[in-house]
């Protein structure tokens, strides 16, 4: 009976959700698996009570416990992690901070009666997440307006999705990259921060961007105030008024409307003590309280 007939078929696991994929132990394997880089990923083999599993992979880290494993060469060249078997299991964690490519996780056991298993092998595709340092704008808008958000630089074959930063919820649909800029409209009440979240379309490994977009609502700018000058004549008691929109000449704001500005002067009454040029202002005030001002010439005429 051959030294194999010793050994319990050994089940190399990928725990990526609650499901066991079942790798064909004590062979060769050549299975495969995609991570992405800076992924961490659960490996487990089982075997017998009081056997020791040997591991060692190319490329990333094996942790244990939380903690990253000392390399055990000493122990048998090329492993990394040695554990016996007490409750039919070995798992460790790799995290792969590596670079994209394809590397090798092995793992074999050793019986108490000093009888091995076959290499069980795995290789795992790494690939690499997209490209998170991207720059995008801090909008300032006014209440009830909308926002344009602009990502820079946006890789095509990059999957884009705008998320409320306060819970990572997505903010309308994501928008596919083009090699050039792209933009996201939203419409927020208060100011409100927000993050863009970068998957690759096809390894559908995924980053959150860095900077983050901060959007302002508030109305900071001062309306603009434009006046005209005008002639006036008195009425037959010496008398004349005049209304502020007589001395506007279009007068707008970047938020409020201009029939919703509020228009007033230092001056409405003139008698026969100002006939003449008189410098009247003109104040315009915003929804938000902004004001400017401008100087108008109201000419006062006695033509009775």
């Amino acid at each position: 009976m051959t030294k194999l007939l010793h050994i319990k078929i050994f089940i190399l696991v990928i725990l990526i959700t609650l499901t066991k994929v079942d790798l064909n132990a004590q062979t060769v394997l050549s299975a495969t698996e995609d991570v992405c880089s800076g992924e961490t990923r659960l490996y487990k083999v089982e075997g017998f009570a009081g056997s020791t599993i040997f591991w060692s992979v190319q490329g990333g880290t094996i942790y244990n416990g939380g903690s990253a494993v000392a390399d055990e060469d000493g122990i048998a060249a090329g492993i990394q992690y040695s554990e016996a078997i007490v409750s039919g299991e070995s798992v460790i964690e790799i995290v792969w901070n590596v670079v994209a490519g394809d590397y090798v996780v092995n793992a074999y056991e050793e019986t108490a009666s000093a009888c091995l298993s076959a290499d069980m092998n795995l290789t795992v595709t790494v690939s690499s997440l997209p490209d998170h340092s991207l720059a995008v704008s801090d909008p300032t808008i006014c209440p009830s307006g909308t926002a344009t958000i602009t990502l820079q630089n946006s890789v095509s074959g990059i999957d884009y999705q705008l998320r409320l930063d306060s819970n990572d919820s997505s903010v309308g649909s994501a928008v596919s990259g083009t090699g050039g800029n792209i933009t996201f409209d939203v419409t927020p009440a208060v100011n409100t921060i927000y993050n863009v979240y970068a998957v690759n379309s096809s390894t559908t490994c995924g980053i959150e961007l860095t900077d983050k977009s901060n959007v302002t609502v508030e109305d900071i700018t001062d309306p603009i105030a434009v006046c005209q000058n005008i002639t006036i004549q008195l009425d037959a008691t010496g008398n004349v008024s005049i209304a502020a929109n007589q001395i506007d000449n279009g007068s707008s704001d970047n938020c409020t409307s201009a029939a919703s500005l509020t228009l007033s002067l230092d001056k409405t009454n003139f008698t026969c003590a100002d006939l003449g040029a008189n410098t009247v202002v003109l104040t315009v005030a915003d929804a938000s309280a902004n004001v400017s001002t401008c100087n108008a010439t109201v000419t006062v005429e006695d033509l009775i």
